[in-house]
């Protein structure tokens, strides 16, 4: 494949749409998707990142912040060009622009990683009853980010080993083929007669779906369990 100046212009341009969409991927679960994603997303986030620059520096232009509009131009510069079918043509690239067109993506990074995270295109969807379906891909990761938001404490039973183990889900796998649970302030009974065995302060837990269980109970979390489990829960 041939890389002309404008193929590299438009990787240089479209730095900020990489950046934000590495962001994405790294704040939120960890999917199976189509080689092609990245390249559409880099595209929109790249889009996206421009548009708020332009919309930041004409806000601060109408304020009399700044003297001129010229951050970011060379961006709808190559979308014109392409739109003309002038690929050939040279575009100005300003390093200041591509600097703080660097850091909008940034910040639309985390911007979508947060509608993604918190599943708010699904909620206005609920909203606007256009769909009844939200944004964890099964029940697991429904169920714990519904702890996540205040559910309360876990009972897990595991039936096979007549075993319960009674704490605050600290953090739990997500978009995993393996699903796994780390509990704090654990309490382990023998579920046959509900004798309780040990106490521990932390637990990690592979669960097993065939023969594992989790009861939630409307039980009021400790306030320091809770901002730690608020920080940690999106553990891979």
């Amino acid at each position: 494949m041939d890389f002309t100046s404008f193929t590299i212009q438009i990787l240089v341009l479209f730095l900020p749409g990489i950046i934000a969409t590495v962001i994405v991927e790294t704040l939120t679960p960890e999917k199976q998707r189509p080689a092609y994603y990245f390249v559409v997303f880099a595209f929109v986030n790249g889009f996206l990142s421009y548009l708020f620059l332009s919309l930041v520096v004409f806000v601060l232009f109408k304020t009399g912040l700044i003297v001129d509009q010229e951050l970011g131009r060379g961006f709808w510069m190559a979308l014109e060009k392409a739109a003309n079918g002038k690929p050939e043509a040279q575009i100005p690239i300003d390093s200041n622009s591509i600097f703080w067109a660097t850091m909008s993506g940034i910040i639309v990074g985390f911007i979508m990683a947060a509608v993604i995270r918190h599943g708010l295109v699904f909620r206005l969807a609920r909203f606007l009853r256009v769909s009844k379906k939200y944004s964890d891909d099964d029940v697991w990761g429904y169920a714990l980010n519904s702890t996540s938001r205040g559910v309360g404490w876990a009972t897990i039973r595991d039936t096979k080993n007549d075993l319960t183990f009674d704490g605050w889900i600290h953090a739990f796998s997500e978009g995993l083929p393996q699903k796994e649970v780390f509990l704090e302030q654990v309490k382990v009974y023998q579920s046959s007669t509900s004798k309780l065995i040990y106490d521990l302060p932390a637990l990690y837990l592979p669960f097993r779906s065939e023969d594992m269980f989790i009861e939630f109970r409307a039980v009021s979390v400790p306030k320091d369990a809770k901002e730690k489990g608020n920080e940690d829960n999106n553990a891979k």
